[in-house]
């Protein structure tokens, strides 16, 4: 793995075709991408500014979990500065899974993905994604979206509970690609998909995120704000929700954690 090419001068011409990328930042050790971003976007930077680390002290996934980064990684956040209603903006998790999904798949993977923020292969966890947002009352002025990719990452040295849950690209196929060559294929996919937020209609981000679920059609248990629930995963709506039958009672999740499911 070369991170070397990572740094500006190799990968900022890689990056210039694209309106999203730039500007951009590599940091060899951060403590959180998402932190330094954020501080980037409450100073005015622009929509497309791009932080890149191989390394994360405090990394971090959704409700304040502790995200472990590890050298091997690439772990990169994008502000975006949406000009569209607020309740697209649930959408912009979904939309990024299905980027990484489309770059894992040009590496001849079938990635799947677990409602809503992790991206599986063979089962285990290959990718997580979390997406920061700030506010003015109700005026959203930016998101960030945060994603860690285990690209060379040694699984055995992770703490014991996540070793047999975690994958890593040099661990399933015989030449995994540089995480620069991951950077800009996925920086053209996340582009293309956030236009089509932009465009209007929804149903193709939709669509291409459920025609991956690894979770529709699957009994599950769920930990989400109004409790534990289980049931089958019947449907992922129009606002990008979890929604389950239970006992014959449907509810709609917005924000939870799939605890398990077969």
């Amino acid at each position: 793995m070369n991170i070397d090419l990572l740094l500006p001068e190799n990968i900022v011409p890689e990056l210039d075709r694209f309106s999203l990328g730039t500007p951009y930042y590599y940091l060899d050790e951060i403590g959180s991408t998402n932190d330094y971003c954020t501080g980037l976007a409450k100073d005015g930077a622009p929509e497309g500014t791009l932080v890149v680390a191989s390394r994360q002290l405090k990394g971090r996934g959704r409700r304040g979990r502790r995200w472990v980064s590890p050298p091997g990684g690439l772990y990169l956040s994008l502000l975006l500065r949406p000009r569209f209603e607020v309740k697209k903006a649930a959408l912009l998790p979904l939309a990024a899974g299905v980027a990484v999904a489309e770059t894992l798949e040009t590496c001849g993977l079938t990635p799947q993905l677990k409602w809503p923020n992790d991206i599986l292969v063979e089962n285990k966890k290959l990718c997580g994604i979390l997406v920061e947002s700030g506010f003015s009352g109700t005026e959203l002025l930016y998101s960030i979206a945060g994603i860690g990719i285990n690209i060379a990452i040694e699984t055995g040295t992770l703490p014991p509970e996540l070793t047999a849950k975690t994958a890593s690209l040099s661990g399933i196929l015989d030449k995994p690609p540089e995480p620069s060559e991951v950077l800009v294929s996925l920086i053209g996919h996340l582009e293309r998909l956030y236009r089509l937020l932009e465009q209007g209609p929804t149903d193709t981000i939709l669509n291409e995120y459920r025609n991956r679920s690894a979770v529709l059609g699957k009994e599950l248990t769920v930990d989400a704000p109004e409790g534990r629930l289980r049931g089958r995963a019947v449907a992922i709506n129009d606002s990008g929700a979890l929604v389950i039958d239970s006992a014959g009672a449907q509810h709609t999740i917005l924000t939870g954690t799939i605890l398990a499911f077969n």
